[in-house]
Protein backbone atom coordinates (compact mmCIF):
# COMPACT_ATOMS: atom_id res chain seq x y z
CA UNK A 1 0.00 0.00 0.00
CA UNK A 2 2.79 2.47 0.60
CA UNK A 3 4.70 1.61 -2.01
CA UNK A 4 1.49 2.10 -4.24
CA UNK A 5 1.18 5.61 -2.65
CA UNK A 6 4.61 6.75 -3.16
CA UNK A 7 4.54 5.74 -6.83
CA UNK A 8 1.71 7.59 -7.18
CA UNK A 9 2.94 10.51 -5.45
CA UNK A 10 6.05 10.36 -7.38
CA UNK A 11 4.17 10.11 -10.90
CA UNK A 12 2.17 13.11 -9.98
CA UNK A 13 4.56 15.49 -7.94
CA UNK A 14 4.86 17.93 -11.40
CA UNK A 15 1.82 19.23 -11.49
CA UNK A 16 1.42 19.84 -8.12
CA UNK A 17 1.50 23.77 -8.78
CA UNK A 18 -0.77 23.41 -11.77
CA UNK A 19 -3.85 24.92 -10.98
CA UNK A 20 -7.23 23.49 -12.28
CA UNK A 21 -9.31 25.75 -14.28
CA UNK A 22 -13.05 24.86 -12.36
CA UNK A 23 -10.90 26.42 -9.46
CA UNK A 24 -10.19 29.80 -10.96
CA UNK A 25 -13.81 30.49 -12.07
CA UNK A 26 -16.86 31.46 -10.27
CA UNK A 27 -18.59 28.11 -8.52
CA UNK A 28 -22.19 29.44 -7.72
CA UNK A 29 -25.03 31.49 -9.18
CA UNK A 30 -24.20 33.99 -6.37
CA UNK A 31 -20.61 33.96 -7.46
CA UNK A 32 -21.55 34.64 -11.10
CA UNK A 33 -23.74 37.70 -9.82
CA UNK A 34 -20.83 39.47 -7.33
CA UNK A 35 -18.15 38.91 -10.17
CA UNK A 36 -20.74 41.16 -12.64
CA UNK A 37 -21.18 43.71 -9.51
CA UNK A 38 -17.59 43.96 -9.57
CA UNK A 39 -17.31 44.25 -13.29
CA UNK A 40 -19.54 47.01 -13.23
CA UNK A 41 -18.11 48.82 -10.38
CA UNK A 42 -14.64 48.69 -11.40
CA UNK A 43 -15.59 49.58 -15.25
CA UNK A 44 -17.53 52.63 -14.30
CA UNK A 45 -14.52 53.85 -12.03
CA UNK A 46 -11.99 53.40 -15.21
CA UNK A 47 -14.51 55.36 -17.72
CA UNK A 48 -14.70 58.02 -15.13
CA UNK A 49 -10.95 58.28 -15.06
CA UNK A 50 -10.94 57.97 -18.69
CA UNK A 51 -12.82 61.13 -19.39
CA UNK A 52 -11.36 62.81 -16.70
CA UNK A 53 -8.03 62.58 -18.39
CA UNK A 54 -9.38 63.65 -21.55
CA UNK A 55 -10.49 66.68 -19.98
CA UNK A 56 -7.27 67.54 -18.96
CA UNK A 57 -5.37 67.02 -22.54
CA UNK A 58 -3.45 63.54 -21.63
CA UNK A 59 -4.92 61.18 -24.47
CA UNK A 60 -2.05 58.59 -23.80
CA UNK A 61 -2.81 58.07 -20.36
CA UNK A 62 -6.57 57.77 -21.11
CA UNK A 63 -5.86 55.21 -23.70
CA UNK A 64 -3.98 52.84 -21.20
CA UNK A 65 -7.25 53.56 -18.74
CA UNK A 66 -9.70 52.53 -21.95
CA UNK A 67 -7.29 49.49 -22.74
CA UNK A 68 -7.65 48.54 -18.69
CA UNK A 69 -11.48 48.66 -18.48
CA UNK A 70 -12.05 46.94 -22.64
CA UNK A 71 -9.75 44.16 -21.51
CA UNK A 72 -11.52 43.68 -18.28
CA UNK A 73 -15.37 43.86 -20.45
CA UNK A 74 -13.73 41.07 -22.63
CA UNK A 75 -12.43 39.09 -19.65
CA UNK A 76 -15.80 38.97 -18.32
CA UNK A 77 -17.43 38.42 -21.51
CA UNK A 78 -15.14 35.37 -22.61
CA UNK A 79 -15.52 33.98 -19.25
CA UNK A 80 -19.12 34.53 -18.88
CA UNK A 81 -20.32 32.72 -22.26
CA UNK A 82 -17.47 30.24 -23.02
CA UNK A 83 -15.99 28.88 -19.66
CA UNK A 84 -19.26 29.20 -17.64
CA UNK A 85 -21.42 27.07 -19.67
CA UNK A 86 -18.59 24.70 -20.60
CA UNK A 87 -18.96 20.61 -19.38
CA UNK A 88 -17.07 21.65 -16.19
CA UNK A 89 -19.83 23.47 -15.04
CA UNK A 90 -23.05 20.70 -16.40
CA UNK A 91 -25.76 22.17 -13.94
CA UNK A 92 -28.51 24.00 -16.39
CA UNK A 93 -29.21 27.08 -13.76
CA UNK A 94 -25.55 28.23 -14.24
CA UNK A 95 -25.48 28.00 -17.72
CA UNK A 96 -28.53 30.53 -17.43
CA UNK A 97 -27.88 32.85 -15.44
CA UNK A 98 -24.22 33.43 -17.21
CA UNK A 99 -26.31 33.58 -20.20
CA UNK A 100 -28.22 36.57 -18.43
CA UNK A 101 -25.11 38.13 -17.06
CA UNK A 102 -23.17 38.24 -20.22
CA UNK A 103 -26.42 40.32 -21.48
CA UNK A 104 -25.95 42.74 -18.54
CA UNK A 105 -21.94 43.37 -19.36
CA UNK A 106 -23.36 44.33 -22.99
CA UNK A 107 -26.08 46.44 -21.71
CA UNK A 108 -23.69 48.47 -19.25
CA UNK A 109 -21.12 48.63 -21.82
CA UNK A 110 -23.18 49.96 -24.27
CA UNK A 111 -25.00 52.43 -22.11
CA UNK A 112 -21.51 53.88 -20.19
CA UNK A 113 -19.81 54.37 -23.63
CA UNK A 114 -22.37 54.24 -26.26
CA UNK A 115 -24.26 57.46 -25.68
CA UNK A 116 -24.12 60.65 -27.46
CA UNK A 117 -22.70 62.13 -24.00
CA UNK A 118 -19.66 60.01 -24.25
CA UNK A 119 -18.85 60.34 -27.97
CA UNK A 120 -19.55 64.39 -27.76
CA UNK A 121 -16.82 64.39 -25.01
CA UNK A 122 -14.24 62.63 -27.10
CA UNK A 123 -14.77 64.65 -30.00
CA UNK A 124 -14.47 67.62 -27.91
CA UNK A 125 -11.04 66.28 -26.45
CA UNK A 126 -9.40 65.50 -30.21
CA UNK A 127 -10.89 68.99 -31.42
CA UNK A 128 -8.85 70.33 -29.01
CA UNK A 129 -5.34 68.30 -28.67
CA UNK A 130 -5.57 66.22 -31.53
CA UNK A 131 -3.16 67.76 -33.40
CA UNK A 132 -0.52 67.15 -30.82
CA UNK A 133 -1.13 63.58 -30.59
CA UNK A 134 1.17 60.64 -31.61
CA UNK A 135 0.06 58.01 -35.00
CA UNK A 136 -1.15 55.64 -32.77
CA UNK A 137 -2.84 57.92 -30.48
CA UNK A 138 -4.58 59.68 -33.26
CA UNK A 139 -5.63 56.34 -35.14
CA UNK A 140 -7.31 55.34 -31.39
CA UNK A 141 -9.20 58.19 -31.14
CA UNK A 142 -10.47 58.98 -35.15
CA UNK A 143 -11.17 55.00 -34.84
CA UNK A 144 -12.94 55.15 -31.58
CA UNK A 145 -15.32 57.83 -33.02
CA UNK A 146 -16.14 55.87 -36.26
CA UNK A 147 -14.19 57.84 -38.53
CA UNK A 148 -11.97 57.28 -41.33
CA UNK A 149 -9.11 56.00 -39.40
CA UNK A 150 -5.74 57.79 -39.45
CA UNK A 151 -2.21 57.77 -37.77
CA UNK A 152 -0.93 54.04 -37.43
CA UNK A 153 -2.96 50.78 -35.88
CA UNK A 154 0.44 50.25 -33.89
CA UNK A 155 2.56 52.25 -31.04
CA UNK A 156 6.18 52.92 -32.36
CA UNK A 157 8.91 53.35 -29.40
CA UNK A 158 12.27 54.64 -29.33
CA UNK A 159 14.63 52.48 -27.33
CA UNK A 160 18.09 53.89 -25.14
CA UNK A 161 20.17 51.53 -27.16
CA UNK A 162 22.34 52.66 -30.10
CA UNK A 163 21.25 51.85 -33.66
CA UNK A 164 23.67 48.83 -35.06
CA UNK A 165 25.69 48.94 -37.79
CA UNK A 166 26.14 45.73 -40.08
CA UNK A 167 27.38 43.04 -38.75
CA UNK A 168 27.27 39.30 -40.12
CA UNK A 169 24.92 37.43 -39.74
CA UNK A 170 21.92 39.18 -38.65
CA UNK A 171 19.79 37.02 -36.07
CA UNK A 172 16.45 36.67 -35.82
CA UNK A 173 14.34 35.25 -32.42
CA UNK A 174 10.75 34.49 -33.07
CA UNK A 175 8.43 32.80 -30.22
CA UNK A 176 4.92 33.04 -29.22
CA UNK A 177 5.23 33.87 -24.97
CA UNK A 178 0.97 33.70 -24.47
CA UNK A 179 0.70 36.83 -23.10
CA UNK A 180 -2.90 37.25 -22.33
CA UNK A 181 -5.09 39.09 -20.01
CA UNK A 182 -5.76 37.67 -16.81
CA UNK A 183 -6.76 33.82 -16.23
CA UNK A 184 -6.14 33.19 -20.30
CA UNK A 185 -2.71 31.58 -20.38
CA UNK A 186 -4.08 28.85 -18.18
CA UNK A 187 -7.26 28.62 -20.01
CA UNK A 188 -5.69 28.86 -23.42
CA UNK A 189 -2.29 27.04 -22.77
CA UNK A 190 -1.56 25.69 -19.38
CA UNK A 191 1.21 27.86 -18.23
CA UNK A 192 0.96 30.97 -15.37
CA UNK A 193 0.02 35.06 -16.03
CA UNK A 194 2.43 36.61 -18.08
CA UNK A 195 3.79 38.57 -14.97
CA UNK A 196 4.85 35.30 -13.36
CA UNK A 197 6.71 34.53 -16.86
CA UNK A 198 7.84 38.12 -17.99
CA UNK A 199 10.82 38.19 -15.92
CA UNK A 200 12.59 35.08 -16.88
CA UNK A 201 11.78 35.28 -20.34
CA UNK A 202 13.02 38.77 -20.62
CA UNK A 203 16.00 37.65 -18.85
CA UNK A 204 16.86 35.10 -21.57
CA UNK A 205 15.77 37.67 -24.52
CA UNK A 206 18.81 39.51 -23.30
CA UNK A 207 20.90 36.41 -22.77
CA UNK A 208 20.42 35.62 -26.23
CA UNK A 209 19.67 39.59 -27.59
CA UNK A 210 18.84 38.96 -30.78
CA UNK A 211 19.22 41.90 -33.70
CA UNK A 212 15.21 41.42 -33.88
CA UNK A 213 12.87 39.52 -31.84
CA UNK A 214 9.81 38.91 -33.00
CA UNK A 215 6.71 37.45 -30.68
CA UNK A 216 3.20 36.35 -30.72
CA UNK A 217 0.37 36.40 -28.39
CA UNK A 218 1.56 39.42 -26.95
CA UNK A 219 -1.81 40.48 -26.46
CA UNK A 220 -2.07 42.49 -22.87
CA UNK A 221 -0.75 46.33 -23.46
CA UNK A 222 0.56 46.13 -19.70
CA UNK A 223 2.95 43.23 -20.77
CA UNK A 224 4.04 45.08 -23.93
CA UNK A 225 4.98 48.07 -22.07
CA UNK A 226 6.56 45.68 -19.37
CA UNK A 227 8.44 44.24 -21.97
CA UNK A 228 9.62 47.63 -23.69
CA UNK A 229 10.62 48.64 -20.34
CA UNK A 230 12.77 45.37 -19.87
CA UNK A 231 14.09 45.60 -22.90
CA UNK A 232 14.64 49.33 -23.84
CA UNK A 233 18.33 49.46 -22.88
CA UNK A 234 19.22 46.63 -25.45
CA UNK A 235 17.29 47.22 -28.32
CA UNK A 236 16.40 51.39 -29.90
CA UNK A 237 13.06 50.39 -32.28
CA UNK A 238 10.14 49.20 -30.92
CA UNK A 239 6.72 48.35 -32.47
CA UNK A 240 4.03 47.21 -29.93
CA UNK A 241 -0.06 46.78 -29.30
CA UNK A 242 0.04 46.18 -33.05
CA UNK A 243 -3.27 45.91 -34.37
CA UNK A 244 -5.54 47.22 -32.22
CA UNK A 245 -9.16 46.16 -32.16
CA UNK A 246 -10.33 47.36 -28.58
CA UNK A 247 -11.35 50.95 -30.12
CA UNK A 248 -14.89 50.41 -30.40
CA UNK A 249 -18.10 51.19 -28.20
CA UNK A 250 -19.87 47.75 -29.86
CA UNK A 251 -18.78 45.48 -27.42
CA UNK A 252 -19.85 42.42 -29.64
CA UNK A 253 -16.91 43.75 -31.80
CA UNK A 254 -14.01 43.73 -28.97
CA UNK A 255 -11.45 41.83 -29.48
CA UNK A 256 -7.55 41.68 -28.72
CA UNK A 257 -4.44 42.89 -30.68
CA UNK A 258 -2.50 41.03 -32.97
CA UNK A 259 -0.09 40.03 -30.49
CA UNK A 260 2.72 40.65 -32.77
CA UNK A 261 5.54 42.70 -31.21
CA UNK A 262 8.49 43.40 -32.71
CA UNK A 263 12.28 44.94 -31.08
CA UNK A 264 14.97 45.71 -33.61
CA UNK A 265 18.95 46.95 -33.71
CA UNK A 266 18.49 47.41 -36.94
CA UNK A 267 15.57 50.71 -39.01
CA UNK A 268 12.76 49.04 -40.52
CA UNK A 269 11.08 51.17 -43.23
CA UNK A 270 7.92 51.08 -44.32
CA UNK A 271 6.84 48.99 -41.58
CA UNK A 272 3.09 47.68 -42.12
CA UNK A 273 0.11 46.08 -39.94
CA UNK A 274 -2.43 44.27 -42.73
CA UNK A 275 -5.27 42.73 -40.48
CA UNK A 276 -6.63 39.02 -41.91
CA UNK A 277 -10.59 39.83 -42.65
CA UNK A 278 -11.87 36.50 -44.17
CA UNK A 279 -14.83 34.85 -43.23
CA UNK A 280 -14.79 32.27 -40.69
CA UNK A 281 -11.56 33.12 -39.31
CA UNK A 282 -11.34 32.99 -35.34
CA UNK A 283 -13.37 36.09 -33.47
CA UNK A 284 -12.22 37.73 -30.90
CA UNK A 285 -8.46 38.37 -32.17
CA UNK A 286 -7.22 40.64 -35.05
CA UNK A 287 -4.68 38.70 -36.49
CA UNK A 288 -2.41 39.72 -39.36
CA UNK A 289 1.17 39.95 -40.25
CA UNK A 290 3.26 43.33 -39.37
CA UNK A 291 6.16 43.48 -42.21
CA UNK A 292 8.79 46.06 -42.65
CA UNK A 293 12.38 46.48 -44.73
CA UNK A 294 15.30 45.58 -42.49
CA UNK A 295 18.17 48.33 -43.20
CA UNK A 296 21.36 47.27 -42.82
CA UNK A 297 24.32 50.09 -42.72
CA UNK A 298 21.15 51.97 -43.59
CA UNK A 299 20.59 49.70 -46.95
CA UNK A 300 18.29 47.30 -47.52
CA UNK A 301 18.40 43.54 -46.75
CA UNK A 302 15.74 41.88 -46.55
CA UNK A 303 11.75 42.13 -45.97
CA UNK A 304 10.62 40.66 -42.21
CA UNK A 305 7.42 39.44 -42.02
CA UNK A 306 5.90 38.21 -38.78
CA UNK A 307 2.45 37.07 -38.42
CA UNK A 308 0.24 34.42 -36.49
CA UNK A 309 -1.79 32.10 -38.46
CA UNK A 310 -6.08 30.97 -37.56
CA UNK A 311 -6.30 28.30 -35.33
CA UNK A 312 -8.26 25.38 -34.72
CA UNK A 313 -8.29 22.27 -37.07
CA UNK A 314 -12.14 22.31 -38.39
CA UNK A 315 -12.17 22.29 -42.59
CA UNK A 316 -13.15 25.98 -42.08
CA UNK A 317 -10.73 26.94 -39.78
CA UNK A 318 -7.82 24.90 -42.51
CA UNK A 319 -9.60 26.90 -45.47
CA UNK A 320 -8.73 30.02 -44.19
CA UNK A 321 -5.05 29.42 -42.29
CA UNK A 322 -4.68 29.03 -46.44
CA UNK A 323 -6.43 31.98 -47.65
CA UNK A 324 -4.24 33.62 -44.78
CA UNK A 325 -0.79 32.16 -46.43
CA UNK A 326 -2.18 33.20 -49.63
CA UNK A 327 -2.48 36.97 -49.22
CA UNK A 328 0.86 36.49 -47.55
CA UNK A 329 2.74 35.45 -51.00
CA UNK A 330 0.22 37.32 -52.61
CA UNK A 331 2.15 40.47 -51.00
CA UNK A 332 5.61 39.26 -51.43
CA UNK A 333 5.72 39.00 -54.66
CA UNK A 334 7.09 40.97 -57.61
CA UNK A 335 10.06 42.20 -55.02
CA UNK A 336 13.71 42.01 -55.33
CA UNK A 337 14.93 41.72 -51.60
CA UNK A 338 15.14 38.39 -49.74
CA UNK A 339 11.76 37.87 -47.51
CA UNK A 340 12.01 35.89 -43.69
CA UNK A 341 8.61 34.83 -42.17
CA UNK A 342 8.19 34.07 -38.43
CA UNK A 343 5.61 33.19 -36.57
CA UNK A 344 3.06 30.81 -35.03
CA UNK A 345 1.02 29.04 -37.95
CA UNK A 346 -0.82 26.96 -36.27
CA UNK A 347 0.30 24.29 -39.63
CA UNK A 348 1.32 20.82 -38.02
CA UNK A 349 4.66 19.88 -40.18
CA UNK A 350 3.87 17.04 -41.27
CA UNK A 351 0.42 16.59 -41.84
CA UNK A 352 -1.49 16.63 -44.41
CA UNK A 353 -2.29 20.29 -44.25
CA UNK A 354 1.80 20.55 -44.43
CA UNK A 355 2.34 18.77 -47.17
CA UNK A 356 -0.49 20.57 -49.91
CA UNK A 357 0.13 24.44 -47.90
CA UNK A 358 1.19 27.09 -50.58
CA UNK A 359 3.37 27.78 -47.40
CA UNK A 360 5.67 24.23 -48.21
CA UNK A 361 5.43 25.05 -51.82
CA UNK A 362 6.63 28.47 -51.68
CA UNK A 363 9.02 28.54 -48.90
CA UNK A 364 12.18 27.35 -47.67
CA UNK A 365 11.69 25.73 -43.96
CA UNK A 366 14.94 26.97 -42.23
CA UNK A 367 13.58 25.33 -39.19
CA UNK A 368 15.45 21.79 -38.52
CA UNK A 369 12.86 19.39 -37.81
CA UNK A 370 14.85 16.89 -35.76
CA UNK A 371 15.27 19.91 -33.03
CA UNK A 372 12.17 18.61 -32.39
CA UNK A 373 8.55 20.20 -31.71
CA UNK A 374 8.13 23.75 -30.97
CA UNK A 375 4.28 23.52 -29.39
CA UNK A 376 2.82 21.59 -26.59
CA UNK A 377 -0.97 20.87 -25.47
CA UNK A 378 -0.19 19.48 -22.77
CA UNK A 379 -0.01 21.96 -20.49
CA UNK A 380 -3.46 22.98 -21.36
CA UNK A 381 -4.30 19.79 -21.07
CA UNK A 382 -3.15 19.31 -17.67
CA UNK A 383 -5.09 22.00 -15.87
CA UNK A 384 -8.37 21.56 -18.44
CA UNK A 385 -8.01 18.15 -16.03
CA UNK A 386 -9.25 17.53 -12.14
CA UNK A 387 -5.80 16.85 -10.18
CA UNK A 388 -6.52 13.11 -10.16
CA UNK A 389 -6.49 12.51 -13.71
CA UNK A 390 -3.65 14.03 -14.69
CA UNK A 391 -1.41 11.20 -14.50
CA UNK A 392 -3.09 9.78 -17.62
CA UNK A 393 -2.67 13.35 -19.86
CA UNK A 394 -0.56 12.30 -23.02
CA UNK A 395 2.14 14.60 -23.75
CA UNK A 396 0.95 15.98 -27.32
CA UNK A 397 3.11 18.03 -29.16
CA UNK A 398 4.19 19.56 -32.28
CA UNK A 399 5.87 22.11 -34.48
CA UNK A 400 3.33 24.98 -35.50
CA UNK A 401 6.37 27.37 -35.55
CA UNK A 402 8.29 28.42 -38.26
CA UNK A 403 11.48 30.50 -39.85
CA UNK A 404 10.80 30.53 -43.42
CA UNK A 405 12.62 31.94 -46.25
CA UNK A 406 10.53 32.62 -49.35
CA UNK A 407 12.23 30.58 -52.29
CA UNK A 408 12.08 33.55 -54.99
CA UNK A 409 15.13 35.29 -53.35
CA UNK A 410 16.44 33.19 -51.03
CA UNK A 411 18.63 34.35 -48.32
CA UNK A 412 20.94 31.58 -46.24
CA UNK A 413 19.89 30.56 -43.08
CA UNK A 414 20.24 28.62 -40.23
CA UNK A 415 17.65 27.94 -37.68
CA UNK A 416 17.86 26.15 -33.83
CA UNK A 417 15.34 25.90 -31.23
CA UNK A 418 15.68 28.24 -28.21
CA UNK A 419 13.39 25.79 -24.96
CA UNK A 420 10.84 28.03 -23.13
CA UNK A 421 9.63 24.48 -21.84
CA UNK A 422 10.38 21.18 -20.45
CA UNK A 423 7.80 18.37 -20.88
CA UNK A 424 8.47 17.13 -17.38
CA UNK A 425 8.10 20.74 -15.39
CA UNK A 426 5.15 21.81 -16.45
CA UNK A 427 4.66 24.38 -13.89
CA UNK A 428 8.26 25.94 -14.89
CA UNK A 429 6.82 26.57 -18.78
CA UNK A 430 7.93 30.06 -20.16
CA UNK A 431 5.37 29.46 -22.63
CA UNK A 432 3.62 26.45 -24.30
CA UNK A 433 5.59 27.06 -27.14
CA UNK A 434 9.55 26.66 -27.78
CA UNK A 435 11.30 29.93 -29.66
CA UNK A 436 13.59 29.86 -32.49
CA UNK A 437 16.72 31.14 -33.27
CA UNK A 438 17.73 32.26 -36.74
CA UNK A 439 20.88 33.33 -38.28
CA UNK A 440 20.68 35.13 -41.61
CA UNK A 441 23.34 36.21 -44.67
CA UNK A 442 23.03 37.45 -48.10
CA UNK A 443 24.50 34.80 -49.97
CA UNK A 444 27.87 36.66 -50.38
CA UNK A 445 30.73 34.50 -49.63
CA UNK A 446 33.13 37.12 -49.07
CA UNK A 447 31.22 38.13 -46.16
CA UNK A 448 30.65 34.54 -44.53
CA UNK A 449 30.51 30.83 -45.33
CA UNK A 450 27.29 29.75 -47.23
CA UNK A 451 24.92 27.92 -44.72
CA UNK A 452 22.33 25.85 -46.05
CA UNK A 453 18.82 25.62 -45.01
CA UNK A 454 16.59 22.68 -44.47
CA UNK A 455 14.73 21.49 -47.17
CA UNK A 456 11.98 19.98 -45.50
Amino acid sequence: MLKSFLIATAITSPFIDLPYVKDLLPKTIEQVSHATERYEHTFDALIEEFLSLLEKGDGGAAIKLWNQATTLTQVMRTQLGYLLPHALYPEMQIATISSQEYDRINAHFIKSVGNTEFKQKVEHFYDRFGKKLAPSETYFFTTLLGWEAKGTPYTFLKGEAKEKRGVYPLTVMNANVLFMPDGYPYFFGGVAPWPDRIDALCALFKEKHPDILCLQEVHEEKSAAKLYEHLKNLYPYFYLDIGQKNVTTNPDALALNSGLFVASMYPLENPQFVPYTLEGRQEGINKGYFSAKVLVNRKPFCILYNTHLNPFDTPTAIKVREEEAQLLIESMQGGALPILLVGDLNLSWGSEEWKHSSLKKEFINAYPTSAGPTCTDYFNDLVWSAPRERRFVVKENYIYDYALIYKENPLMIQSSQVPLYDLDKPSEALSDHQAIWSSLIINEPKLLPIITPSLE
